[in-house]
């Protein structure tokens, strides 16, 4: 899905404005005494903003759902495949299409049929009777994406003159990327897995499991423990070092210590069977719940620790027109860095 459709960062996208003729003259000056108010062109962003983001999350949302898909529709691995592929195949194939509808008929006239048909079809596949239905009403949905993604660009183009155009698709660009990680982060191995990993150590609670015993059952069933392993640590999460620590003590300190010893023992079975560290999802776990935080809550606490960074990021390649690379070297203040209360700041 990120092939598909990529974020604009080109700087012949952001200031295009092509002049070939008198009519275009013309519709240029039309446009730039219709530019919005600065108001209005904040809903003109939250609105291509919104529009966009469902197209890019529904490409991937839907992966966290298969295997109860399969269950429930008895679907085979090839009918699932096209669940996912039907939605792709769609908005690649007509993508192009939808912009050059939107330049024919209208960007906005376009942009709201998209939004239409993206609803309509997301209503039906949630009616699915049948994989078949479901794969159909996917296609239907990459119909409507194909309509949303470029239109909310061009609106954007049209909507913003010359020097705030550029602000203007970095902050489509930069806000729909958090959306979309936002969505992403609601899947079982990446910020949901502490959430699945809470379940796991209830389901030992309530049947009274040795740990270790119910996760090599899970393994004999080809089923994945989430919160080891990680694309870049291949030593221990630094995070999950102290999220260990801080989840023992906070067992210790409510007199509720089933859950640490839960982890505990799974993780040392992990290491010493699969040598696989604990990563941060792990821990965060059984700390999230003995801090009264509730399971469906993980996420969204996990969320909005990240937001305030993706937005320095957005913010500090806005102000310095470069991509921040995830292994640049830190140069801020030595650490760790003395607190100073807020009212001497």
């Amino acid at each position: 899905m990120s092939y598909i459709v990529k974020p604009p960062c080109d700087e012949a996208v952001i200031q295009s404005a092509p002049i070939s003729s008198t009519n275009e003259v013309a519709r240029t000056i039309s446009t730039t005494l219709s530019m919005p108010a600065k108001s209005t062109g904040r809903w003109v962003l939250v609105a291509t903003i919104l529009g966009s983001s469902m197209a890019f999350i529904d490409g991937t949302v839907v992966n966290v759902a298969l295997p109860v898909l399969q269950t429930e529709l008895h679907a085979t691995a090839t009918d699932v495949q096209w669940v996912v592929e039907a939605y792709s195949l769609f908005l690649a194939a007509l993508i192009l299409v939808g912009g050059s509808l939107g330049d024919h008929f209208g960007r906005r006239r376009v942009f709201a049929i998209g939004i239409v048909l993206f609803t309509g079809a997301s209503v039906l596949c949630g009616l699915a009777p049948n994989v078949n239905f479901l794969i159909f009403a996917r296609a239907f949905q990459g119909v409507g994406g194909a309509l949303l993604v470029p239109g909310s660009l061009a609106i954007i183009s049209a909507s913003f003159d010359r020097k705030q155009r550029g602000t203007a698709i970095g902050t489509w660009s930069g806000f729909t990327a958090i959306t979309s990680a936002i969505g992403a982060l609601k899947g079982p191995l990446h910020g949901g897995a502490n959430e699945s990993v809470f379940h796991i150590l209830m389901a030992i609670d309530r049947d009274g499991a040795d740990p270790v015993e119910y996760i090599k059952g899970m393994l004999a069933q080809k089923r994945k423990v989430p919160g080891f392993g990680h694309r870049v640590y291949h030593t221990e999460d630094p995070r999950a070092t102290h999220l260990r620590k801080m989840s023992e003590d906070l067992g210790h300190s409510s007199g509720e210590t089933k859950w640490f010893e839960f982890s505990n023992k799974i993780e040392g079975f992990i290491k010493a069977d699969k040598k696989l560290n604990a990563n941060v999802d792990f821990y965060s776990a059984s700390t999230y719940h003995t801090l009264g935080i509730e399971v469906d809550l993980f996420t969204p606490v996990f969320a909005v620790s990240r937001i305030s960074g993706w937005s320095a990021h957005v913010i500090e390649q806005l102000d310095d027109n470069r991509l921040i690379r995830p292994r640049a070297d830190y140069i801020g203040p030595i650490y760790p860095s003395k607190y100073v209360p807020m009212e001497k700041r």
